[in-house]
């Protein structure tokens, strides 16, 4: 006989004797329903004595789920039921009338084994200097507009009541040459250089910190992974100041030579021509690229690293067992267990498998849905502020967020 059809027919109330004969030799259904008699005698907790098949009709439940519905984690048929079961009790009475979150603790105790998901976010601070007195000098950015030297003949100009620099150049440029050289030397070319001079000073500036994070000689390989984080974010960051910064002097370069045609048919009372068109063109293009430096800055007060973690792991009363990953930008680093990982601070609520318990006996009392948040006591995790936040939904407990410093945990126990 398969497990499952054995559960499926324990669970609709079936008591033949091939069953029992297949309990007496299937260890597994055997401890199976050892548990399942378990979670009927939790019946008396009830304010109202439980229909005769409340306990399987549980089970028949959380081990058949919905086919729309796909479970995180797969659920262990024991905790669900005892839960299912909890969710009743706790909805016994008046709401307050019991600790919803002590009772919950009760459960889970009781439940001898659950399973739980750990989600953490821990911020490491390598207190790099912001900015360094030492830079080496920036090679200044060549660009110097031509100018008109003869006297030009007076024209009738339309009247320009633009604000753009470049679309006033536009317009000017063809008819009224030295006019516009005169706006690009006096306003455009001062936002060219300093543009140029705070991507080149950013870029060097992250270059050091750079430098400094690498001179660091971790003392672990979580500080290690911290510092490898921060120096592929930094290098990233300096490639893409150093592309706009070189991408301005390139298109400087690019702008000077028909901005001296322009300059050099003025000079001779002649009209710029095509000379002014591609003139135009290439200040628009440059202009393009001296915006894009105004969102391509560095933080440089910012010299954290903040890692994402998740985990799976088993609750018993004995231990708690956990695995998962760390993640930065998109690098993910495996650690063998969160109890033993440095940069997950959850060791702290799971090192100690009797910590989750008494973490939620600690709460005050709350609804049977809802949010409560309330201090955690030092006995129960230790010095520090540890700040404490639940969310229940009916009764059962559907998240438990701790945050500490800058390290903020939530675990979840599966669905």
């Amino acid at each position: 006989m398969l497990h499952e059809d054995y559960r499926e027919r324990v669970a609709d109330g079936d008591d033949s004797d091939d069953l029992a004969f297949h309990e007496d030799s299937c260890s597994e259904c055997s401890a199976w329903t050892e548990r399942l008699r378990e979670i009927v005698a939790l019946a008396p907790w009830l304010a109202a004595v439980p229909p005769r098949d409340l306990a399987p009709e549980v089970v028949r439940r959380s081990v058949s789920p919905p086919l729309w519905r796909r479970p995180a984690i797969i659920v262990s048929v024991a905790a669900a039921a005892v839960l299912l079961v909890g969710t009743l009790v706790v909805s016994s009475g008046d709401s307050r009338d019991r600790d919803q979150l002590a009772a919950i603790a009760a459960e889970m105790e009781a439940s001898g084994s659950f399973r739980f998901v750990v989600q953490a976010e821990t911020r490491v601070d390598l207190a790099l200097p912001e900015a360094p007195d030492n830079l080496p000098p920036l090679t200044p950015l060549s660009f110097l507009t031509p100018t008109c030297t003869a006297d030009q003949p007076a024209t009738t100009q339309p009247e320009v009541t633009i604000v753009d620099i470049i679309a006033l150049v536009e317009r000017t440029l063809a008819t009224d040459p030295c006019s516009a050289l005169a706006h690009i030397d006096e306003e455009f070319a001062p936002q060219v250089i300093a543009s140029y001079n705070t991507v080149a000073t950013s870029a060097q500036t992250a270059s050091v910190q750079v430098a400094a994070a690498r001179a660091i000689r971790p003392t672990s390989s979580a500080q290690r992974a911290s510092i490898d984080a921060f120096v592929s974010r930094r290098e990233l960051e300096i490639a893409q100041l150093d592309a706009i910064a070189q991408g301005i002097s390139a298109q400087a370069d690019l702008v000077s030579g028909p901005l001296a045609a322009v300059a050099l048919a003025a000079n001779q009372g002649e009209q710029p021509g095509i000379h002014a068109t591609d003139a135009a063109d290439q200040l628009r293009a440059l202009s393009a690229i001296v915006d894009s430096a105004a969102t391509a800055s560095i933080d440089m007060h910012d010299t954290t690293v903040t890692w994402h973690q998740v985990a799976t792991g088993t609750w018993t009363p004995a231990k708690v067992t956990a695995a998962g990953t760390n993640e930065v930008d998109g690098t993910a680093v495996a650690f063998q267990s969160i109890t033993t990982d440095a940069l997950a601070l959850a060791s702290t609520l799971l090192g100690d498998p009797t910590i989750l318990l008494r973490v939620l006996e600690s709460a005050p009392a709350s609804d049977r849905s809802g949010a409560v948040a309330w201090n955690v006591p030092a006995s129960v995790l230790g010095d520090g502020t540890w700040n404490a936040s639940a969310v229940l939904d009916a009764g059962r407990l559907d998240r438990l967020t701790l945050t500490v410093c800058q390290t903020i945990i939530t675990l979840i126990p599966e669905r």
